[in-house]
């Protein structure tokens, strides 16, 4: 490590002092803007990630197990699953990958942080047995690409919020949409990450509006351009900005508010 922190180290800070701690490295290494992302507002947890930047890189770069998942732990003790994923988990991935991209790691270091935060966030991940007397919420990919970290915390927020999370994975519009006749889900997310206007992945997307009942909300959210996401509004689906929004969306749909 060099000027970064341990979640233990900071745990009591006030506010306040996290701030003025954040300010200190705030021009060392902060990522760039990214007008495909749609990221959450700043609060106490994306202030910790900054200053765990230095933590996170070392581990990965040295494919030290114990020590990120020592780190893994910490926040979990510190923040809950909910911090994990919104101020650990997402905003490390990025910045990791951007880092390969910069030349300062190599691919094999991104492929492993991936899978062990994969691993992390599986554990969170409720059991049918748990949920099962709760509105169903699917969850799905459209197109050909995995995104299973995205798929994964959207589970552990719908679990947040009273949802069961019904995982399917990756698949073409027709067979999302007959998941959800078969499994009796009440409302569909979709996780849609794309760098440029993806003609055929938005005609998967609009295709699976087309298949389902209107009385069964469809929802997305990920990365990709304004343009992309526009148009999918103008579809009729309703855009989450981020997990946090994705949650207060399934809060509001509980108390018969949607």
């Amino acid at each position: 490590m060099t000027h970064g922190f341990r979640v233990g180290d900071i745990v009591d800070l006030e506010s306040g002092e996290l701030e003025k701690l954040y300010d200190g490295f705030r021009g060392k290494g902060s990522p760039p803007s990214d007008e495909h992302s749609t990221a959450d507002e700043p609060d106490n947890r994306t202030l910790i990630s900054g200053l765990l930047r230095d933590d996170v890189i070392e581990a990965t770069r040295q494919f030290d197990e114990s020590y990120l998942h020592q780190l893994i732990h910490d926040a979990v003790m510190t923040f809950g699953r909910l911090g994990l994923v919104d101020g650990f988990v997402f905003p490390f991935e990025d910045f990791v990958g951007r880092t390969v991209q910069r030349g300062g790691l190599q691919q094999i270091h991104e492929s492993w942080l991936h899978l062990h935060l994969l691993r992390a966030l599986a554990s969170f991940v409720p059991s049918a047995d748990r949920v099962k007397d709760r509105p169903k919420l699917l969850i799905g990919v459209p197109g050909t690409e995995a995104h299973d970290l995205g798929l994964i915390g959207a589970a552990i927020h719908a679990d947040a919020a009273g949802w069961a999370p019904v995982l399917v994975g990756t698949a073409p519009s027709e067979q999302i949409a007959g998941a959800l006749l078969t499994t009796g889900a009440e409302a569909v997310v979709l996780v849609v990450v794309t760098s440029t206007y993806d003609v055929a992945l938005r005609d998967e997307i609009t295709r699976i509006a087309e298949l389902v009942n209107v009385a069964n909300p469809i929802m997305f959210g990920g990365r990709m351009p304004n343009r992309f996401r526009d148009d999918l509004i103008h579809e009729g689906l309703a855009y989450v900005p981020h997990m946090r929004a994705l949650q207060e969306t399934l809060d509001a749909r509980s108390c018969n508010k949607w």
